[in-house]
């Protein structure tokens, strides 16, 4: 069982060597390499019989929760191409659902920790993510609605990550292409897979960003009735997050209706809104270079300030994007 990297095969210098080459690799984005190693890794760990991909899977949480998140990313991809051992195919697929799952919420933690991890993800975790479609596609003995719905999934978590790392135009070519792809599978009965109602939530999310407000709504409403019909929430916990989508797509698309009704009026509250933001994170930043109680802890300052200036730029952004 891996607990930690002492029990990946060989021994402890040999994991600890992978992880630093690995990560000095994606540092210098020298990814063609970074990808030499994880190939190395996964034939490594490949030929101890006893390690699973499920396994690996746990390895990588605890690198995670560890805030180890470019060694956590490696030890997921390994566990995903460690999915072949695993002989049922419905859940050979499922384990490459799961890593890529795993990805994001590794993403996530690491972006909220360092913002400049951003290009990281861009550049090399989001080509990684989409591998894992190919690899699904691949898979034997299951039916074209398995490997559609298993796909979608990762389509959605690749989109998210895309939206997360400021990638608008390209999440919105991944939600459309995931979209196509339950039309083409299902059709009318796409309605009844949760995804598809993510989709389009995630849609129309991404047109209000984009300030399509009327596509937005249209999308939000789409959405809704998609999280209405769907059949596979299952149990009580996912019933209460069908009411929490069916909620929040609500109460969005109420939102949309009133920006389409005045536009110009809603055009000019939102911008007089977002210069008002502006104006608060440009203070904050200024105070945050200038305060004396960070001790010795200048990375925290560093991050502060990042995240401020991060935000600033988004607001400024959306300023661009209502007065042009």
């Amino acid at each position: 069982m891996l607990s930690d990297s002492s029990a990946l095969p060989g021994n402890t210098s040999v994991a600890r060597n992978f992880f630093k080459t690995y990560k000095n690799s994606i540092k210098s984005r020298k990814y063609e390499e970074a990808t030499k190693i994880k190939t190395e890794l996964t034939d490594l760990v490949e030929n101890n019989i006893d390690t699973t991909a499920k396994d690996m899977r746990s390895f990588g949480r605890k690198l995670r929760k560890d805030k180890l998140f470019l060694e956590s990313i490696l030890i997921f991809d390994a566990a995903s191409t460690l999915s072949k051992k695993i002989e049922n195919p419905e859940n050979k697929s499922k384990m490459i659902l799961f890593c890529v799952q795993e990805m994001t919420l590794t993403n996530h933690a690491m972006i909220g920790e360092d913002l400049d991890m951003k290009l990281v993800v861009k550049d090399y975790v989001i080509p990684l993510m989409r591998d894992k479609v190919h690899d699904i596609e691949s898979t034997s003995s299951v039916s074209k609605q398995w490997k559609c719905l298993q796909v979608s999934w990762v389509l959605h978590h690749i989109e998210f990550t895309q939206m997360l790392v400021d990638q608008l135009k390209e999440a919105e070519e991944t939600q459309r292409e995931g979209l196509k792809r339950m039309d083409e599978v299902f059709g009318e009965n796409k309605i009844k897979h949760q995804v598809y109602g993510t989709f389009l939530n995630n849609l129309s999310h991404v047109c209000d960003m984009t300030s399509r407000y009327e596509e937005a709504a249209s999308f939000l409403k789409q959405a809704i009735a998609a999280y209405k019909a769907a059949t596979d929430y299952g149990g009580h916990e996912d019933e209460e997050k069908r009411k929490q989508d069916m909620r929040r797509g609500g109460n969005e698309t109420r939102g949309n209706e009133e920006t389409r009704g005045g536009e110009e009026e809603t055009r000019r509250k939102y911008t007089s809104r977002y210069e008002e933001a502006a104006s608060f994170y440009k203070q904050a930043i200024d105070a945050y270079k200038a305060a004396i109680d960070y001790d010795r802890d200048e990375q925290v300052r560093k991050r502060d300030i990042k995240l401020s200036e991060n935000n600033l730029r988004i607001v400024q952004q959306k300023i661009k994007l209502l007065v042009t």
